[in-house]
């Protein structure tokens, strides 16, 4: 009955530390700390992981981002695809005369 208990303890141990090694990639990145406070508050309702696998993307494709506005998507975009992918962040034009487009582009590019 002892063997048993501590095989069972063994067992339930290294499941713990076996379980941060099984987050997919994707996991990591959602969960890093390259991410602000305020961004994973949101991901409750924006389900940032159901929505990119939904889009199909792997961490080696190439992705465009189009007005990443503040960069909720880039803090988990760039680290998945850091190592076999690219990101492009396509945002306003650092020349627009617009002042919504400029601070858009000022704030994003002060997050990053």
């Amino acid at each position: 009955m002892k063997k048993i208990l501590w095989a069972l303890l063994l067992a339930i141990s290294f499941s713990s530390v076996q379980a941060d090694t099984d987050l997919t990639s994707l996991q990591r990145a959602i969960a890093g700390k390259q991410r602000s406070a305020e961004h994973k508050a949101r991901d409750k309702y924006r389900h940032p992981q159901q929505t990119l696998e939904f889009f199909d993307i792997k961490e080696n494709m190439t992705v465009v981002e189009i007005w990443p506005g503040e960069g909720w998507y880039t803090e988990i975009l760039a680290p998945y695809l850091k190592d076999k992918g690219k990101l492009y962040a396509a945002h306003f034009s650092a020349d627009s005369e617009q002042p919504y487009f400029k601070k858009g582009l000022d704030n994003f590019v002060k997050r990053m």
